[in-house]
């Protein structure tokens, strides 16, 4: 298993092309790996290499080592944090993330109650401007005063 440092264009027509489930990180693994338990490179999780639809698990030759390489090129390399300095730095940073997302979570919600609310407003006057073009009809209709010969 190694990071996914190496160029994606080389995926050959026997690997296994799969996402982690826990971090969502594009994986490939060579046909052997179906079926495994494997550390994600990326979040380290322990997960299970999908076995493609149609492959009986017999049919692998499991002799050989094989590697799990990300399918996209990394923006930077994953690096874990080597001091408690480090840490703290990370979890502020967290923490940050999380106030910034619960914000815009708040914000999203008002959002769409004000959609709504401008939604309803937009029918309401859809409605008048409907009953006011049914009274300019009526207005611009003759009457039967009007129609009536008076010969």
């Amino acid at each position: 298993m190694v990071d996914s440092e190496k160029n994606p264009k080389n995926l050959s027509e026997n690997d296994i092309l799969f996402d982690c489930p826990q971090c969502g990180k594009n994986l490939a693994i060579d046909y052997r790996g179906a079926g495994l338990m494997i550390r994600c490179p990326v979040c380290r999780e322990e997960i299970q290499v999908p076995i493609p639809e149609g492959v009986d698990i017999a049919d692998i030759d499991r002799l050989g080592a094989v590697e799990v390489r990300g399918v996209e090129e990394p923006e930077e390399a994953v690096r874990f944090p080597e001091s408690q300095d480090e840490i703290r730095i990370l979890m502020t940073e967290l923490e940050e993330m999380r106030f910034r997302r619960r914000y815009l979570e708040n914000q999203r919600a008002d959002t769409v109650k004000w959609i709504h609310d401008i939604g309803q407003q937009v029918a309401v006057i859809r409605t008048k401007l409907d009953e006011i073009e049914d009274a300019l009809k009526h207005l611009n209709e003759p009457s039967a005063d009007d129609t009536q010969n008076l010969a």
